[in-house]
């Protein structure tokens, strides 16, 4: 019989201690929880495994490891807000455990692009049609995110049309009052005496 077993267990995956007690011939399994936190951000490959068991006075350590798979994923969110100012927040985030490659684009029409500002300078702007179609590209390590904040401000386009409305407005009114004339007449005695 083996009482008070300590196991203790370290890895870049977690930290794991438990005691266990075993009786002859017998075996023992048990589940190490991962620390999602701590595997976020760290690439695919081999990583080192630590145990180390200790029995009263007596201490022994092992060795071993883990082989960590390769896994591409890039997650894309996307949040917009407001109405007169309209904001749309994109964001990539690697969730995998290789560098990826994230590409942002974001498409405003002809009219839109001159009323949108940019967090970040696009790194290519692209046009067809009555389109605009902007770029933004960045490599993701493992756990990184890249985030692009489009904001396009119509207020001024509805103030320019409340202005050209009411200039239409000036134009029309004062068109369209009345005229008034008045005509007089005077009388001229010439040298010959006739009135012209």
């Amino acid at each position: 019989y083996l009482e008070k077993v300590d196991l203790h267990f370290s890895s870049a995956f977690f930290e794991f201690n438990k005691e266990l007690d075993f009786e002859p011939l017998e075996a023992n399994s048990f589940l190490i929880p991962v620390d999602k936190t701590k595997i976020s951000k760290l690439a695919a490959g081999p990583y080192i495994v630590d145990a180390e068991v200790k029995i009263e006075d007596v201490s022994t350590n092992y060795e071993g490891t883990v082989n960590y798979l390769e896994k591409e994923d890039v997650k894309t969110d996307k949040d917009s807000s407001g109405f007169l100012i309209r904001k749309i927040i994109v964001t990539k985030t690697n969730g995998g455990n290789v560098p990826a490659s994230a590409t942002i684009e974001v498409s405003k029409n002809i009219i839109s692009r001159f009323f949108t500002t940019y967090s970040i300078s696009p790194l290519n702007a692209d046009r067809g049609g009555l389109f605009v179609s902007y770029v933004w590209k960045k490599e993701l390590a493992p756990g990184e995110s890249y985030s692009i904040s489009v904001t396009t401000n119509y207020t001024y386009i509805l103030i320019l049309l409340l202005l050209i409305g009411l200039i239409v407005a000036l134009v029309w009114y004062y068109s369209a009052t009345a005229l008034k004339l008045q005509k007089s007449v005077s009388f001229v005695r010439t040298k010959g005496g006739e009135f012209a």
